[in-house]
Order: C-alpha cells, then sequence, then structure tokens
C-alpha cells in the first residue's frame, strides 16, 4: 500500500519553503537597494562634472584680494548657481550675467518652493551654457517633474528628486582635533587651514590677512535622500534630513563679503536637520566620492 505525507510533514514543508522563500526575498530587497544607491550615485557623478567644473572656474576670475572683490565674486556665484528660486531676479534688467537672463526666461510663475534647490540644479545644467551638451548624458528616467509645477528635476533611482546646494558650510567636517560627527568626506570646517579658495586675502607684512575668517573651504552639496524618503517627514529638510535654512543668500555683493558661514548662525545651512537628525545618515552626496 502507498503512504502519503502526514499533515505534521506537510506542515514542516511548508514552514521551511516559508522560511527559505523569506531569506531570498530578504536578499532581493538588499540587492535591489543597492542597485538603486549605484544608479543614484552614477546619476550623481553625471551631474556633478558641469558643476564643478563650473565652480572651479570662479577662482579664476577673481579680479583682486580686497573684500570688495571677494562680495562681487560671490554675487556672481549666487546669480548662475542659484539653489533658491528667492536668488533668480525678477527681470533680466537686473541680472549681471549671460545665464542670470537665461535663468529669468526658463523660470516658470508657478515655480513652487518645493524641491527648489532640485529645480535649480537642472536649470544651472541645462541653462548656464557652461555644459551645453550635458543633458545629452541623462537618461529620461533620470529626469522628471515630481511637484507637477512646470519645472523639472534630476530623480535618483527611487524617483525622488536630487536636491543641491551651493554653499552648505553645516556640511562640513569638523575642524582637525575637534569632536563631532563627520558629514562631509572632502569639505572641512577649518577656515584657516581650509579656507575658501574665492578668498585669496592680503599679505601685509609676510602675513596672510583673510578677507572673510569665517569662511573654510566649501564645495557645492548634490545630494539625493537614499532609500528611506517616504519615511522622513521634517518639514524643515523635506525628508532629506538636511536643514535648508529659512532664508536666500543675499544678492548684494555687500552682504556677501563676509561671514558666509554663518548666514543662519541658529542652525548652519547644510547640518543635519534639528528635527530630524539622524535621517541625513542614508543619503547620497557627491561629497561621497569627490576627492581633492
Amino acid at each position: 500500500a502507498r503512504r502519503g505525507f502526514t499533515l505534521v510533514e506537510l506542515m514542516v514543508v511548508i514552514i521551511i519553503v516559508s522560511i527559505l522563500s523569506a531569506l531570498t526575498l530578504s536578499g532581493l530587497g538588499v540587492a535591489r537597494q543597492r542597485s538603486k544607491a549605484d544608479v543614484t550615485r552614477a546619476t550623481i557623478r553625471k551631474i556633478n562634472e558641469p558643476i564643478m567644473d563650473q565652480y572651479d572656474s570662479y577662482a579664476s576670475r577673481t579680479k583682486g584680494c580686497t573684500p570688495t572683490d571677494l562680495g562681487n565674486i560671490r554675487s556672481i556665484i549666487v546669480e548662475e548657481m542659484p539653489d533658491k528660486w528667492g536668488n533668480v531676479n525678477a527681470n533680466t534688467a537686473a541680472c549681471a550675467t549671460g545665464p542670470g537672463r537665461a535663468y529669468v526666461k526658463y523660470k516658470s510663475a508657478a515655480a513652487t518652493p518645493t524641491y527648489e534647490g532640485a529645480e535649480c540644479l537642472f536649470m544651472i545644467v541645462t541653462r548656464s551654457g557652461y555644459a551645453p551638451g550635458a543633458l545629452e548624458d541623462f537618461r529620461p528616467m533620470e529626469v522628471g517633474d515630481v511637484d507637477g509645477d512646470g519645472m523639472k528635476e534630476f530623480l535618483d533611482a527611487w524617483g525622488n528628486p536630487v536636491e543641491f546646494l551651493r554653499w552648505a558650510p553645516g556640511f562640513s567636517s569638523p575642524a582637525p582635533g575637534n569632536n563631532g560627527v563627520e558629514y562631509s568626506a572632502i569639505q572641512i570646517a577649518d577656515a584657516t587651514n581650509a579656507h575658501d579658495a574665492l578668498d585669496c586675502g592680503l599679505v601685509v607684512s609676510g602675513t596672510l590677512v583673510l578677507s572673510d575668517t569665517t569662511a573654510f573651504q566649501l564645495y557645492p552639496l548634490i545630494y539625493s535622500a537614499g532609500p528611506d524618503k517616504a519615511g522622513n517627514t521634517s518639514a524643515g529638510s523635506s525628508g532629506y534630513g538636511i536643514y535648508k535654512g529659512a532664508n536666500p543668500w543675499p544678492m548684494t555683493a555687500s552682504a556677501l563679503q563676509t561671514n558666509i558661514c554663518t548666514r543662519d548662525p541658529s542652525t548652519l545651512i547644510g547640518a543635519p536637520d534639528p528635527a530630524d537628525p539622524t535621517a541625513y545618515r542614508d543619503n547620497i552626496t557627491n561629497h561621497d566620492f569627490l576627492r581633492r
């Protein structure tokens, strides 16, 4: 006579198959997240190249070493590399540069503050004139309009806008010898040994006198929220875990002469969001792979 399986045996087999399936699905989930992270890094690398080429060009465009010279070049950077719609002039007559005039024509009246850093980033890459063919390097899935205001953004592999901060002093590593968490792999909060490259300073009696003693070296911050975007609900960071500041940088050269790293003394722009201080940890940024 044939002997069938007992109910206990069937239950054991089902349990074993369930455990193996769960382990397999878990492994696939991890692999999928790693793949998305790699795709996002590749996207950020493509964005980073024209942005850093443009940013590096300003160091060679300074016409002097006085505080006024420093403020003038910084005001040009604000106009040509805005990270808020408030830094885009209302009309072309107020612009001092070609990119600034192009941005006035590009900006839509429907533009909203939501993802404005990401939208400005897309505008800079595609409209500044520094990288005319840059958009050809991006696939359709890397470009979108998540908030539906007519202003496009670059997207990470999770479908979220890749954000941008032109000056993010709060994302800098602590100065050597200080305790604290290292946020940036390349940007150090040390105004003496890692100073702003735009501030060439003055040599007085053989001593370098900096125009802005608070301005340690800054690099543009291009960042994705990573896999946890949907879980971050802080209004200040919009899910990215990075404090963006309450006000845009000033447009006048005199206001940009000094204190570039103390614009918002309560919380430095680029610092982990006080309302969600650990959310930034899985972010993917250009600082992760950029080396000088």
